[in-house]
Formats: structure tokens, C-alpha cells, sequence
């Protein structure tokens, strides 16, 4: 008989966290009875995917208040109905994927005796942190408190183990990495039609526009780097959020060859295109679209920001967080500059990296993409769960 699995997680959006949940859940469910649910109600298109894969969604029930007794009522109710799913479903291992769903797991499962398995797919530092000093506070506290009673935490970036170790005080034999993985020839299909025509470079960006993925200083950054090499490179941003307005205006006062283009379920034949793609983030778990570039087999500029494009770009080959970078790397694929705290203006590291690109002619080496292909990550998570 087929054992019954509850994933959790927060939303069922089109994050990249939501992505890898259904990734997991189908890799396992060969031999497992796949059960979903998520804390809000999630959209149509996700909805049709679990339908697709046989899974089975299962509503909980939620109350939602702006008042803080409320709010309290809403997490109490949350822990209930997840309970009641547990019981209902004859669940024997919850699965659950990011914060809030990981603590209302821990504290739900293990009222019932039931294996909980979580999983953390960001650098909570700095996501908490880069919001107030009385957030983190919080947070740590709850993490602290809650994450010792699961029976396995997962993430997907060494650093972010550390981070869980140093910063949450999160026991480390409770935790284990297993990377994101990606469907190599899928991927790979939409590079085949890409002819370089010009000395001009085409960079690519893409990401939510908001403060964490810090667009304004990756423009202000190429307008810089325009001006003192006086080349005709283009800049392509694909993406749609709460900075979208602030983003628009900050281009129209550049002369310069940059455009915006919305959301794209499917981003790749527009990254396939370019040249080199960019990540300038503030922080990461372990970036999707810099992987998906990297396997699309264009050349790649990051910055070492936390956590993951280290380890993406090296190959796995670095995955010490001991020491940040103080120098543009070329590492096996692309260049890797220093990490600045810094939000709308230049970022001197990211020029430096633009003009070292583009000055010298690199041959990335990017024929082995073994540590990101789906056949390891699925052995990694059956092993696991």
C-alpha cells in the first residue's frame, strides 16, 4: 500500500519555491500518495499543474484579521485544520516548504506523532533582516524554538546551512543540502537557435522588481559602464512588481539601450538570446534563473551575494562561506564580483566586472552540467524523504 504525503507551503504561486515543492512531489509519487495544501489559496495555473501531476489539493481552512487577537485566531485555526488534514488523510510524512509552514508543520505533526520533514529555500538573515532588527529578532526566536523538533531540514545552499547553524542556532547533523535540479535537455532545447551577429553584447536580467533583486543600481551600474567604455551594449530586464514604476522612470532618463519587458511564464528563449546574463541581487536561496542561464550555456556575471550563485557559477566547487570575495573571480561559469550593501546607485564591483567581460574574450567552460541535472537531484530526495 501507497504511503500518504502532505506538502505544505505558504502560497502556490509561481516562485521558485513552489516550483521545486512540485518537483519533489513528483519525484516521489511513483510510490507515494502525493496530498497538498497551502496556507493561502493558490492561483488557477498552479492549481491546473497539481491536477496534471495527480496530486490531490486539499483546502485548509484560514481566518484572516487585521487586528492582532485576529491574527492569533488565524494561526490557531491554521494548526487545527492542519491537524484535521493530518488525521483525515492518514498522513505518515509531512513535507513542508518555507517559515510559516514549517513551524505550524512542526507544530501539527508532531502533536500527532507524525515524521516532519521542512525545508528552507532563502538566506533568513538577511530576508528577515533587510526588514527591521525587531523582525529578525522575531524570527530567530521562533526558528530557534521550533526547527530542533523537526525530524530533517532540508535546504538548497550550503550557505544557507550556515546560516541556519550560526545565525538560528539550528542544530547541524538536523540539516542537509540538496541543490535545486533541473531538467537539462528541456532547457537546453531553447540555445539551439541562438547565432551571434555583432561585436554589440546583449545582457540579460530577470527577476521580481522589487528592492531584493536591486534593478535600479544594475541600471545605474550599465549606464556607468556605457559611458566609460562607449560600446553599444544593450541591457534586456524581464520582470514585474511593486518597483515596476520606479524602475520605468529610472530608464526613460538613461539614453541608453535598456528595456523592460513584463513577467514571462517561460523567460528562456529571451535569456537564450542574450549574451551573458547578470544576477545583482541583495540576497538569494539559491537563484533558479542564474542555474537555468548557466545550463542554457551563456555566460554568466554575479555578484557573491547570499547564498548560492558561489557555488552555481564554481560548479560546487565553492561552497565555503567562511570569507566573502574582495576580488572579481573568474571562476568555471562566469565571473563572480564582490558583494556591496548597497540599493539604488553604482555599484563600482559590477562595472568593473561589465568592463573586464567585455574587454577579454572568455570560453566558460560549459560543457558539464551533472551537479544540476534532475537524475542526481531525484536520488538525492528519494534517499532523503
Amino acid at each position: 500500500m501507497k504511503k500518504n504525503y502532505l506538502f505544505v507551503i505558504d502560497r502556490i504561486e509561481n516562485g521558485g519555491a513552489e516550483r521545486q515543492m512540485l518537483t519533489v512531489a513528483k519525484y516521489i509519487s511513483d510510490n507515494k500518495k502525493v496530498y497538498i495544501t497551502s496556507l493561502h489559496k493558490p492561483s488557477n495555473d498552479l492549481l491546473n499543474i497539481i491536477k496534471k501531476y495527480r496530486f490531490t489539493y486539499v483546502p485548509i481552512s484560514t481566518k484572516e484579521g487585521k487586528y492582532f487577537y485576529e491574527r492569533v485566531l488565524g494561526v490557531l485555526t491554521l494548526i487545527k485544520s492542519l491537524k484535521n488534514i493530518l488525521t483525515e488523510y492518514k498522513i505518515d510524512k509531512c513535507v513542508s516548504f518555507l517559515e510559516w509552514s514549517n513551524v505550524l508543520s512542526i507544530i501539527a505533526a508532531r502533536d500527532k506523532g507524525i515524521p516532519v520533514y521542512i525545508n528552507v529555500r532563502n538566506y533568513l538573515s538577511r530576508q528577515y533582516g533587510s526588514r527591521h532588527s525587531l523582525v529578525l529578532k522575531i524570527a530567530k526566536v521562533i526558528i530557534s524554538r521550533y526547527y530542533p523538533h523537526a525530524d530533517a531540514i532540508i535546504c538548497n545552499s550550503h550557505g544557507i546551512k550556515k546560516d541556519l547553524v550560526d545565525g538560528f542556532q539550528v542544530p547541524s547533523h538536523l540539516i542537509s543540502v540538496i541543490q535545486n535540479s533541473y531538467p537539462i535537455d528541456e532547457i537546453q532545447i531553447f540555445s539551439a537557435d541562438y547565432k551571434k551577429t555583432s561585436d554589440r553584447k546583449v545582457f540579460c536580467a530577470c527577476g521580481r522588481l522589487s528592492d531584493q533583486k536591486r534593478f535600479e543600481s544594475l541600471i545605474l551600474s550599465f549606464q556607468k559602464y556605457i559611458d566609460e567604455s562607449n560600446r553599444q551594449d544593450s541591457l534586456v530586464i524581464i520582470g514585474s512588481g511593486s518597483n515596476e514604476e520606479q524602475i520605468r522612470g529610472l530608464i526613460r532618463t538613461c539614453n541608453y539601450d535598456i528595456d523592460l519587458l513584463p513577467h514571462q511564464e517561460n523567460p528562456l528563449p529571451i535569456i537564450a538570446n542574450s549574451d551573458c546574463f547578470i544576477l545583482h541581487s541583495d540576497f538569494e536561496g539559491f537563484p533558479n534563473v542564474l542555474a537555468e542561464a548557466i545550463i542554457l550555456g551563456k555566460d554568466c556575471i554575479s555578484v557573491d551575494c547570499m547564498t548560492g550563485p558561489r557555488e552555481l557559477l564554481s560548479g560546487n566547487v565553492m561552497t565555503d562561506y567562511e570569507l566573502p570575495i574582495v576580488e572579481l573571480k573568474t571562476l568555471q561559469y562566469g565571473l563572480l564580483y564582490p558583494y556591496n550593501s548597497l540599493q539604488i546607485e553604482v555599484d563600482k564591483e559590477l562595472v568593473n566586472a561589465l568592463h573586464t567581460y567585455t574587454k577579454n574574450n572568455y570560453q566558460f567552460d560549459k560543457s558539464n552540467y551533472g551537479f544540476l541535472c534532475e537524475k542526481e537531484g531525484r536520488k538525492k530526495w528519494l534517499k532523503a524523504l
